[in-house]
């Protein structure tokens, strides 16, 4: 979404698409080409000038909030704690998808920047999360944290770039995927075995994520860590939706404990959208 003022600012003729490996996502992630093919009989599947212009629409749109956030920041006080953030990434042609529910980096690697008095210009790639975002702000305001609280400011990686502030960090997306990553490895775990979703990426290695390594022997160790961390994550993070009496899962969930864990999703409200 743009206006008028900025339509043409890319011509999607110089657009230059990610280059994807024939069979790549086949080989990766069946499950997700076929959540992909669901889609494509509604919409028609996309060629490359499709693509163009989605990517061309997309970069556009990203100009135009450019734009305006330097409006807001002309006129703001130095002494203004500013968090530029989003909920999500967007993939704009990598693996072959113009898309957001997948757990590829570009999705689970929205924009964070933040700019506070004393913090001087730097870039980290400590690992945090979006919920991590309210202690920081508490912690550089100089306000006490509540007494319970999942989040970890990260305020001592603003000061100190190279700090780490997680191990690793969770993302989901509940009734198909969960995913943990660490500043090494990530491992995608789909809701059922039957989705073929599960994923396994040596990020040192193949940090665009071509080379699903699950099945390899090699990474037997990465993978076992991998999901102790992930079913401990989920164990800590009981949905807020659930009855008192309803179970959830313990800190060393089986596989099918945590499958299931996935699996549940949110019921909807009486009367509701």
């Amino acid at each position: 979404i743009f206006p008028e003022s900025f339509a043409g600012r890319r011509d999607p003729a110089g657009v230059k698409l990610p280059e994807v490996t024939e069979g790549e996502l086949e080989r990766n992630a069946p499950g997700i080409v076929e959540l992909k093919s669901l889609r494509a009989s509604e919409d028609g599947p996309l060629g490359a000038e499709d693509r163009r212009r989605a990517v061309a629409s997309y970069l556009t749109s990203t100009a135009w909030v450019d734009s305006q956030v330097g409006r807001l920041m002309a006129d703001m006080p130095d002494n203004t704690i500013v968090v530029f953030a989003s909920d999500h990434g967007f993939l704009t042609g990598q693996h072959g998808l113009l898309s957001k529910s997948t757990p590829f980096e570009e999705v689970l690697e929205p924009p964070l920047i933040v700019r506070a008095p004393g913090l001087a210009p730097a870039r980290s790639r400590s690992l945090v999360q979006l919920m991590d975002v309210f202690p920081t702000l508490c912690e550089l305001s100089g306000l006490p944290l509540p007494a319970s609280l999942d989040a970890r400011s990260f305020a001592d990686v603003l000061r100190a770039p190279s700090r780490a502030a997680r191990p690793h960090t969770m993302s989901e997306l509940m009734g198909l995927w969960g995913a943990v990553r660490t500043p090494d490895y990530k491992l995608v775990l789909g809701a059922s075995e039957s989705l073929a979703l599960d994923q396994l990426y040596d990020l040192r290695k193949d940090p665009g994520e071509r080379i699903n390594l699950v099945a390899e022997p090699a990474y037997s160790e990465p993978l076992r860590d991998l999901f102790q961390r992930l079913g401990a994550s989920l164990a800590e993070s009981r949905p807020s939706w659930l009855a008192a009496d309803d179970p959830w899962i313990g800190p060393a969930p089986s596989p099918a404990q945590v499958r299931a864990a996935l699996s549940r999703t949110e019921p909807a409200s009486p009367g509701g959208r």
